[in-house]
């Protein structure tokens, strides 16, 4: 559990047994659109307290007993909104279920992120930059001219 957030989920279902409600995190693929996943929240699965633990679970309703690469997505809230984002998972399947995490990202409140995409960092504030300095070139220009 992460702490300082007002909510955390991954994408995925759940399972019952044994009186017991597990989360079963899905193995998303490149493109999927994280923000329309269905969410389970962390906090309310009992079994396991970690989402490493349901990867590695490899119980018979997990998505990740196959060997390979996939998508792990996931929804927090710091207090200003939902924000949604993606893992990259490399598992080596059953029985053993290791895994290593290859990259990751998310994207700001309110905005949508696909599996594997990287959100440009301060891409608005680039394109005010870049007006700034149009406006700055056409005042010397003009300044220019009437010397």
């Amino acid at each position: 559990m992460v702490y300082g957030l007002t909510g955390q989920a991954f994408a995925g279902s759940t399972s019952t047994a044994n009186g017991n409600t597990y989360g079963n995190a899905f193995k998303l693929t490149l493109g999927a659109n994280i923000n329309a996943q269905a969410f389970v929240p962390i906090n309310r699965v009992s079994g396991y307290a970690d989402v490493p633990g349901y990867l590695a679970a490899g119980n018979a309703y997990g998505n990740w007993r196959q060997a390979g690469t996939g998508f792990l997505g996931f929804r927090f809230n710091n207090g200003g909104g939902d924000q949604f984002g993606w893992v990259r998972v490399t598992t080596n399947g059953a029985p053993g279920n290791t895994f290593t995490v290859v990259d990751y990202a998310w994207a700001g409140v309110g905005e949508t992120i696909f599996a594997g995409q990287v959100p440009e960092p301060g891409s608005l504030g680039l394109l005010a930059l870049g007006g700034a300095g149009l406006i700055a070139w056409r005042r010397r220009r003009a300044a220019a001219a009437t010397e």
